[in-house]
């Protein structure tokens, strides 16, 4: 398995309209997807960041407890990858989800916090329908 980045970044809040006009007016992000419970944008380089409201992920629990913005590395594979770090040890969190050609998983390292792993960066509406 190799890292080939951090492809991305998602954050839960219960002011989501203040974030979304933050990313908007003092970040210059435009949205590529805007909903009340969640907003999508896409940098330059492909890197997507994910606001979502509390109640956002219904279908993955194990985001419940999310307290802190989450990351997710970029890999060639993510059931490779995830059987690779289970026999390392590593304790993932729920299934490997997918939506249209894109699947993540999510672990939960050393510090207590939740990481993932994801294949691709598509941009699917919703990403919570498990594999």
């Amino acid at each position: 398995m190799e890292l080939k980045g951090i492809s991305w970044l998602g954050t839960r809040t219960k002011n989501i309209e203040g974030m979304v006009k933050f990313c908007i007016e003092q970040l210059g992000l435009k949205p590529v997807i805007q909903e009340p419970e969640m907003a999508v944008f896409v940098l330059p380089n492909g890197d997507v960041f994910e606001i979502m409201a509390p109640t956002i992920n219904r279908r993955q629990p194990e985001l419940e407890e999310l307290e802190c913005p989450k990351a997710e590395f970029l890999v060639d594979d993510v059931k490779t990858a995830r059987a690779e770090l289970e026999k390392l040890g590593v304790e993932f969190v729920g299934p490997v989800y997918t939506a249209e050609k894109h699947a993540w998983t999510n672990f939960r390292a050393p510090d207590g916090h939740l990481y993932g792993l994801t294949d691709d960066q598509p941009l699917p509406p919703r990403r919570d329908k498990p594999a």
